[in-house]
């Protein structure tokens, strides 16, 4: 785990913690984000994929076990040993290629012949096999 200080896999009730974290001998800062990760799994227990990950029950959860419900920690106030630890672990963000969507284009003289091959239609073909022409877009 690079970027977060934990992750809760609500779904199996598992909960995933950065090796860093443990390390950094701060304990009171893996407390709270234990709180925070089960504060998830409860949420998720009880009503189930219907509540947002930080809405009001979970913030709810986390005031009942004595924690502010905040959604990040600020570098600054981690340990020294713990933001080192992350600052090593760290990779360049990649970019994600967005596909092109692919699009149907026709020139009026394709769609001309193939008309005029076509139609009318022969009896035994089904009506799904039609081609619509409002899926098209002509050039």
């Amino acid at each position: 785990m690079v970027r977060s200080l934990g992750r809760a896999y609500s779904g199996q009730g598992l909960i995933r913690l950065n090796n860093g974290l443990a390390q950094s001998g701060c304990e009171l800062l893996l407390r709270e984000v234990l709180c925070h990760e089960l504060a998830h799994v409860a949420v998720y227990r009880q009503f189930g994929h219907r509540a947002q990950p930080h809405g009001s029950p979970w913030r709810h959860c986390m005031r009942l076990v004595g924690y502010e419900p905040r959604v990040t920690i600020p570098m600054e106030s981690l340990p020294a040993s713990l933001r080192d630890f992350i600052d090593a672990q760290r990779r360049p963000l990649r970019r994600k290629r967005r596909r092109k969507r692919a699009r149907h284009f026709m020139t009026e003289s394709i769609w001309a012949r193939m008309r005029s091959a076509c139609w009318p239609w022969p009896a035994a073909r089904s009506t799904s096999t039609n081609i619509d022409p409002q899926r098209y877009q002509f050039v």
